[in-house]
């Protein structure tokens, strides 16, 4: 068969959405045009490739969401890719965010990874790892609020008063000890020990669930970095990426109660 036949059996119905305008307070200033193309690509798809060119497949995957999607065949070819490479894949309704991922499985030859990103309102196809190289943006997420220890404040608050309880002793005893950080009764090493090993175990933990949520690291591409400093998470990823860590903090938020924190 030809590979620029017709693409056989397709049945959508999509409802192309137009993008609104970004939301005051955006950190990108392009997260609802992001979430307008999600939700187009979250109507299903139907869909039966036999022989179809890759070229041809992504044209129709585009023309049925609304989506534009750019493809690098410049930077393919090199890699053993061309607009012509060939997709036998039948897909029942699959939505078309997973119906990019299995062309792209499809069309795998092995040795560089395809994947797409959704970027600025579009699709955007190519290697894995450039992908993300090119796509990746840092963006810096205040937690304090979700690391917060209930019991540290209230703790925090004794220590001050006993402070200043032992100050004032001190001065009416006329006896006020020179300066000594290798000991002090009022330091509550076990309690200070206690709260930081908590508070690790918060941020563990927070990371994890954003790999279970995300996808661990490793898949976001060789250029992405994940860390917490001083109640900030700084995440360099996708725009995808972080778009999911955004939606997440909104709904642990949303459970506890919580106001999001600023920077």
């Amino acid at each position: 068969m030809n590979k620029n036949s017709m693409i056989s059996g397709v049945w959508v119905c999509l409802c192309l959405l137009a993008a609104p305008a970004a939301a005051e307070g955006d950190p990108f200033g392009r997260l609802d045009h992001h979430q307008a193309a999600l939700d187009r690509l979250a109507k299903p798809v139907v869909a039966d490739f036999q022989q179809n060119a890759l070229e041809d497949v992504m044209q129709f995957l585009s023309d049925r969401t609304g989506v534009p999607v750019h493809v690098e065949y410049a930077t393919l070819e090199s890699l053993g890719y061309s607009k012509d490479t060939e997709v036998t894949l039948r897909l029942e309704s699959s939505d078309a965010h997973v119906a990019f991922r299995q062309v792209l499985q499809n069309v795998d030859n092995g040795n560089f990874p395809l994947d797409f990103e959704v970027a600025d309102g579009r699709v955007l196809v190519g290697v894995r790892d450039e992908l993300n190289r090119q796509t990746a943006e840092a963006h810096a997420y205040p937690v304090a609020d979700l690391l917060a220890d209930p019991d540290a404040a209230e703790l925090a608050a004794v220590r001050r008063q006993a402070d200043r309880h032992a100050e004032r002793f001190a001065e009416l005893l006329g006896s006020m000890p020179a300066e000594d950080e290798s000991r002090s009764s009022l330091d509550f090493p076990k309690e200070k020990q206690e709260r930081r090993e908590t508070r690790n175990e918060a941020v563990s933990h927070l990371l994890l669930l954003i790999e279970e949520t995300v996808g661990e690291q490793t898949e976001w591409g060789n250029t992405a970095t994940v860390q917490e400093i001083d109640g900030v998470i700084v995440v360099k990823a996708a725009p995808s990426r972080h778009f999911q860590i955004g939606v997440l903090f909104d709904k642990l938020r949303a459970a506890q109660q919580l106001v999001p924190a600023e920077l």
